[in-house]
């Protein structure tokens, strides 16, 4: 969370039938939906409460991958991380 908090100035844990680790206010105005899963295997179930904000990040193990359908990036922990700055 302390790497989400140095980039964005707003972020938030988001709670409402379902729950997202982190939602952060991007520069734009946007909004962020970041969910950790720290495990090889994501679900749709997964991705489901990102898919409602319209697209997010999932942070993973190992795995790396872009849905253009949703608009959700399965970005690997490490790589994240280094992005988060």
């Amino acid at each position: 969370m302390n790497h989400l908090l140095r980039r964005y100035k707003d972020v938030v844990f988001w709670r409402n039938s379902g729950e997202i680790d982190a939602v952060c206010r991007r520069p734009d105005g946007g909004i962020l939906g970041v969910e950790v899963k720290y495990q090889s295997g994501v679900t749709s179930g997964d991705k489901a409460h990102l898919r409602r904000l319209g697209g997010g990040i999932v942070v993973t193990r190992d795995r790396l991958q872009f849905d253009e359908a949703t608009d959700i990036v399965l970005l690997p922990a490490p790589i994240a991380l280094v992005l988060m700055g």
